[in-house]
C-alpha cells in the first residue's frame, strides 16, 4: 500500500536505466517500470500521469520486446481513455490493438481483456462479463481478469464469488500476488465482502483482518483500510 513509495522506486529504476543505457531507453525493464507507474497512477486517480506512463510504455514496448509482451499496457491503456472521457480514442486504441493481435497471431487474451476491460469502463458490465467468460473458458484469465469477475459478480451471485476468489488465492502464491498490483491484496476485501453476503461471518473477519495487516501502513489515499476497519469493527459487535 505504499503507492508514492512504489513511485519513487520506479523512478529511481529509470534513472539508473537511463544512465546505465547512456540515455537510451531500450529495456524490457524500462517498458514495464513505465507499465507499473501507469497503473499506479490509475490506483490514484492521476488519469494524465497514468495516460503519460502507459504511452511511454507502449512506445518502448513497440521497439523492444516480443510479440507476447508487446500487448501488455493495451488493456491499461483503454481504461485510462475511457475515465478521460475519451472514449473513441479508447475505442480506436481497442480496433488498433486488435488489429495488431489478428496480425500476429499471438496474445489472444490480450484481444478479450481488452475488449473486457472498454465494455467495463463504458458500463456494458455483461458485455465485459461475457470477454471474461471467454478466458475463463479458455483457461487464460490472468489474476486481474478474475478479480473483474469477482467484483461483478458480487451482488448477482456471491457463492460463485467466494468460489472465485478462494481459488484464485489458492492458485497464487502470497509471493505471486506481488506482482498483481494492489488487487493482491484487494483480494482479501473483496473476499470479506462476499463471505458476509452468504453470511460466514467468521470467514468475513478473517479476511478483513488479513487485509488490514497486509496494508496496516497504506498510504491515506487508499481508503478502503478505513472501509475494512468499519466493517471489521461491526462483525465483531455482532450489528
Amino acid at each position: 500500500g505504499k503507492l508514492q513509495e512504489a513511485l519513487q522506486v520506479l523512478d529511481d529504476g529509470l534513472t539508473a536505466d537511463r544512465l546505465a543505457h547512456r540515455g537510451f531507453r531500450i529495456s524490457n525493464g524500462q517498458a514495464l517500470k513505465y507499465y507499473m507507474k501507469g497503473e499506479i497512477h490509475l490506483e490514484l486517480g492521476d488519469l494524465d500521469k497514468a495516460r503519460r506512463e502507459f504511452e511511454m510504455s507502449n512506445a518502448l514496448v513497440d521497439s523492444t520486446l516480443g510479440v507476447r509482451d508487446r500487448f501488455m499496457a493495451y488493456p491499461a491503456y483503454v481504461t485510462t481513455l475511457v475515465r478521460l472521457g475519451k472514449v473513441d480514442s479508447a475505442r480506436a486504441m481497442l480496433q488498433l490493438g486488435c488489429s495488431r493481435i489478428d496480425a500476429t497471431g499471438a496474445c489472444i487474451s490480450g484481444k478479450h481483456r481488452m475488449k473486457a476491460r472498454f465494455n467495463l469502463e463504458t458500463g456494458d458490465t455483461t458485455g465485459c462479463l461475457a470477454q471474461v467468460d471467454t478466458l475463463l473458458d479458455l483457461n487464460l484469465a490472468r489474476f486481474d481478469d478474475r478479480f473483474v469477475w469477482s467484483e461483478l459478480m458480487l451482488d448477482r451471485d456471491p457463492s460463485a464469488t467466494v468460489k472465485q476468489l478462494e481459488s484464485l488465492l489458492a492458485d497464487y502464491s502470497p509471493e505471486l500476488r506481488l506482482t498483481c498490483g494492489t488487487r493482491g491484496v484487494r483480494v482479501y476485501y473483496l473476499l470479506g465482502e462476499a463471505y458476509e453476503m452468504v453470511g460466514r461471518n467468521e470467514d468475513a473477519m478473517a479476511s478483513y483482518e488479513k487485509f488490514l495487516t497486509i496494508w496496516r501502513d497504506a498510504d491515506p489515499e487508499l481508503t478502503l483500510v478505513d472501509s475494512a476497519r468499519t466493517r471489521l469493527t461491526s462483525l465483531r459487535s455482532g450489528s
